[in-house]
């Protein structure tokens, strides 16, 4: 196997590897509405990790494979693009469904005998859908799909619906020429298919994916943190950086990891994972993040998660605003001193789009709105690049993301008609969690409940009032 060929699917292995901490989703990157740009569609096989779980499309999966391979991207990134762009495209054929059974032996006789590891393999449904995978030899390929179940979010119920399993799979390509078989290239839905080479022109590997086939070979690797997500660290406060590796080899390996130029070196038995932790102080800034330590496992750059910084932690009297809203105050008004709808106008743009009326984020400032960075979404937000930032982006909101003082303002439509907000004492949430509702305490597994439905919601944001610098 050439040098390009075993980078590219090493890549491949490398996302595969990340199991559950990879999830499918077809609205990709945000989860909200498909005018959403896809700025995180290149991250690392490392940036999924349980403090951060990473959501991938099909053809997001095949072009983050070559673009961390090359450091290269894809003429396309749309399966239904991608069928006419991609480039050098070696086979093409399209389905008139009234191919007889010789027909059909000779075109699978003639895919198989072209197919080489490395081909992407692009169907189109002529729907503004389609499929793309990523051939890897001996008769296997592999591709980020839901195999069948749900997407990974259910908006209509308001719920996640993530798998053990994740969402890149590898599997015989023997499941295209089965009619049976739901993968049959030739189904009814399909009418078009080709396979695409773009290994020919691709450059020479970077240095990462030079690091993926040497020194740091089967080795599974990643960054975890202290303060994940929506946790934010203040001044002084001592933030702890977890880098485990753990080794897929059938031999003993050793990795040296380095940390800002700490090091430490970990002898691995086959199947072992261990971990090593460095700790670094949170600086006084005005910054939004504390910029993520350079940390690398055998030469390879192993991304780490930016941590949230404030000036403060919350210092209030969370029972006396629990009573007061239980008593009939908003928690906003309660937890800010500001009416919901000043503060729901503070955080959003209102737009008339071909999808009906949607929001997006206004620029970042959480020392002036108070407005938890990108922890802000759902079904009726659209986040243009300005209000982004690769890798930062939350895909996810966890119960532990959520900080006592903090409030939940959702609303139901985009013009602020039917909002509502809560606050959290902690260990519990306080207030109104649908719009016609009486306020009440919810905790555990009704609290987690909650949480998850936020990305089926119209919009939400978290406040975090002890993020601003001052209170007018």
């Amino acid at each position: 196997m050439d040098v390009k060929t075993e980078a590219l699917l090493a890549v491949a292995k490398a996302y595969h590897a990340r199991g559950k901490f990879l999830q499918y989703d077809q609205r990709s990157m945000d989860r909200v509405l498909q005018l959403t740009p896809r700025p995180r569609k290149n991250l690392p096989p490392e940036a999924a990790t349980e403090g951060n779980t990473t959501y991938l499309d099909c053809s997001g999966f095949v072009n983050a494979c070559f673009y961390q391979a090359f450091g290269v991207e894809l003429e396309a990134d749309l399966t239904w693009h991608m069928i006419d762009y991609v480039k050098p495209r070696v086979y093409y054929y399209e389905i008139t469904h009234r191919e007889t059974e010789d027909e059909l032996a000779a075109l699978e006789q003639e895919i198989r005998t072209l197919l080489q590891p490395g081909d992407v393999m692009t169907f189109d449904r002529g729907v503004g859908s389609g499929h793309t995978m990523l051939y890897l030899g001996d008769g296997m390929y592999t591709d980020c799909t839901p195999n069948g179940r749900p997407d990974s979010y259910d908006f209509e119920n308001k719920k996640s619906r993530e798998y053990e399993s994740g969402g890149i799979w590898v599997h015989p390509i023997t499941r295209w020429f089965d009619k049976d078989d739901r993968n049959w290239l030739f189904a009814e839905k399909k009418r078009r298919l080709c396979i695409q080479r773009p290994l020919d022109v691709m450059p020479e590997p970077t240095k990462q994916a030079m690091a993926r086939i040497g020194d740091a070979k089967d080795l599974l690797c990643g960054v975890e943190v202290s303060h994940p997500g929506g946790i934010h660290a203040v001044p002084g406060e001592t933030v702890t950086y977890t880098v485990f590796v753990k080794n897929l080899a059938a031999e003993t390996k050793s990795a040296e990891v380095s940390f800002c130029g700490e090091t430490a070196c970990l002898q691995l038995a086959a199947g072992e994972r261990k971990t090593a932790d460095f700790s670094v102080t949170a600086p006084q800034t005005d910054a939004l993040w504390m910029e993520p330590p350079k940390v690398t496992v055998n030469t390879l750059e192993v991304c780490a998660p930016c941590v949230l910084l404030g000036k403060r932690k919350y210092d209030g009297d969370a029972a006396a605003v629990a009573k007061e809203i239980l008593t009939g105050k908003s928690a906003v008004a309660a937890a800010c001193g500001k009416t919901e709808l000043q503060k729901f106008y503070q955080a959003f743009y209102l737009h008339d789009s071909v999808v009906g009326d949607v929001l997006s984020r206004k620029a970042q400032n959480p020392g002036y709105d108070g407005i938890v960075y990108a922890m802000y979404g759902g079904k009726g937000v659209i986040t243009p690049e300005f209000a982004t930032r690769d890798g930062v982006r939350c895909m996810k909101i966890r119960s532990r993301d959520i900080m006592a003082g903090d409030v939940v303002l959702c609303c139901d439509d985009a013009h602020g008609e039917s909002l509502y907000s809560c606050f959290c004492t902690g260990d519990s949430l306080v207030g109104k969690f649908e719009h016609a509702e009486e306020a009440k305490t919810v905790t555990g597994e009704e609290l987690t409940a909650f949480v998850d439905s936020l990305f089926g919601r119209f919009c939400f944001a978290v406040l975090r009032p002890c993020l601003q610098e001052s209170f007018e």
